[in-house]
C-alpha cells in the first residue's frame, strides 16, 4: 500500500486527499487494515465505550511502565554503600549515663517544691475563708 491512499507511518494514519474525492470516500476506499488504534468507529457505542476504556487502560499501562524505567534510571545512579563494621563490640557491663543522678535530683526537687506551693494555697484560702462558706 503506498502513500497515496492510506497508510501506517510510525504508527501514525495518514491519508492523503485522493484526486477528485471527498476525505470520506478516501477513508472508505481504504482496506480495514489501514486504519490504526486510533481511528474511531462511531456506529456502535458499545464497541465506542469499550474501546475509549481499552485505550485509557492502555494508556496506563504505558504510564505506569515510564514512571518503573524512571525510578529505575534513579536508582542506577546511586553507587553509595555504607561501609558496615560487622563484628560490633558488645558491652557487658552496666551504661554509664552522664548527668542522670542530677536528672533525678532535680526532679525530686520539682516534686517536693510543687507539693509545698500546694500545701501553702490549701492554708491561705482556707484561712480566707469563713465556715459558712465551708458548709
Amino acid at each position: 500500500m503506498g502513500d497515496r491512499d492510506g497508510s501506517k507511518v510510525n504508527g501514525f494514519l495518514i491519508v492523503v486527499r485522493m484526486a477528485g474525492q471527498g476525505m470520506s470516500d478516501a477513508i472508505s476506499s481504504m482496506p480495514k487494515s489501514a486504519y490504526n488504534r486510533y481511528s474511531i468507529d462511531f456506529s456502535d457505542p458499545n464497541t465506542l465505550i469499550r474501546r475509549i476504556d481499552q485505550m485509557r487502560k492502555e494508556r496506563e499501562a504505558r504510564f505506569e511502565e515510564f514512571r518503573a524505567w524512571r525510578a529505575q534510571e534513579e536508582v542506577r545512579e546511586c553507587t553509595f554503600t555504607p561501609a558496615i563494621k560487622e563484628n560490633v563490640p558488645k558491652n557487658h557491663g552496666p551504661v554509664v549515663v552522664c548527668g542522670l543522678g542530677r536528672y533525678f535530683e532535680l526532679r525530686e526537687i520539682a516534686r517536693r517544691l510543687e507539693s509545698e506551693r500546694q500545701e501553702r494555697e490549701k492554708k491561705v484560702f482556707l484561712s480566707q475563708c469563713s465556715e459558712s462558706d465551708l458548709i
